[in-house]
């Protein structure tokens, strides 16, 4: 029956006059399918995230990459309060605005100045349009160009393997890893493999976009590296598993949150 409906569908619809009414409705389809939601932390369904976690389980440690000036480690200290956040901001100035954060948590965030990457470069070039530091700071190059039609500058910033890191900062488990590095944070978890491997990661969210196009980063290579994982799509209210992979409903590159839990943990 619905391949019924979508033949005739196309038949009479199918065309340029429909295009714009198509485009509209397109836009409502992936904001119900957890895309593009991006417009504050309640219809990104994050706040709705932490609170479940928080009610789950006792999240002690929580290590925010991509930590900007510290937005969201505001939101693990009002609804989830775990005993340690390590946030890690690679630009310089945009770092400089998270220390205040530190400075004021009496303890809770620590704050760390490294462009987290799965190579051994101690430093690595990070692109932003803004020299004061913006959201779309990335060690991709061109993406500033590429989507946001300004041009960006590279500067060099110390770089880490989270593993690396992991064992600098004696930071045995992770209860709770956000990525959010501008495309990214694919890189970011190839260097974490060991810590993958071992289960010493309980719950992943990272953000997959248009930068993975640029960056030729598939939604299939996340599945595949996070083999021991289950993955969602983040909803306003809930989660959507992401089963049965398929390119045309898996790899759209538009805006998203995916969550990964660990086959021990639950959500």
């Amino acid at each position: 029956m619905i391949k019924f409906l979508h033949k005739y569908y196309a038949r009479i619809f199918g065309s340029r006059f429909f295009f714009p009414i198509h485009r509209v409705l397109y836009g409502f389809v992936i904001r119900g399918m957890g895309m593009m939601n991006y417009s504050d932390h309640v219809t990104s369904g994050e706040i709705a995230l932490l609170k479940r976690l928080s009610r789950l389980q006792t999240i002690e440690t929580v290590v925010d990459i991509g930590a900007n000036d510290g937005e969201y480690a505001k939101l693990l200290l009002k609804h989830l309060v775990p005993t340690k956040i390590f946030c890690i901001e690679a630009h310089p100035q945009t770092f400089a605005r998270l220390k205040q954060l530190e400075a004021s948590s009496r303890g809770l965030v620590h704050a760390l100045h490294y462009a987290i990457t799965d190579g051994t470069a101690e430093s690595v070039n990070l692109f932003d349009h803004d020299a004061k530091g913006s959201t779309k700071a990335s060690i991709i190059p061109n993406t500033s160009e590429t989507f946001y039609n300004k041009k960006s500058e590279g500067i060099a910033v110390p770089a880490i393997r989270l593993e690396k890191l992991a064992d600098k900062y004696n930071i045995e488990k992770i209860d709770f890893l956000k990525l959010d590095i501008e495309g990214a944070e694919y890189s970011a978890l190839l260097g974490a493999r060991k810590l993958l491997e071992a289960g010493s990661i309980s719950y992943i969210q990272f953000e997959f976009n248009e930068i993975n196009a640029l960056s030729r980063v598939y939604m299939k290579d996340f599945i595949d590296l996070l083999a021991d994982y289950d993955l969602y799509r983040l909803l306003p209210r809930g989660l959507m598993p992401i089963v049965d992979y398929s390119p045309r409903m898996h790899e759209i590159f538009a805006f998203q949150n995916v969550v990964a839990v660990h086959r021990n943990s639950r959500i």
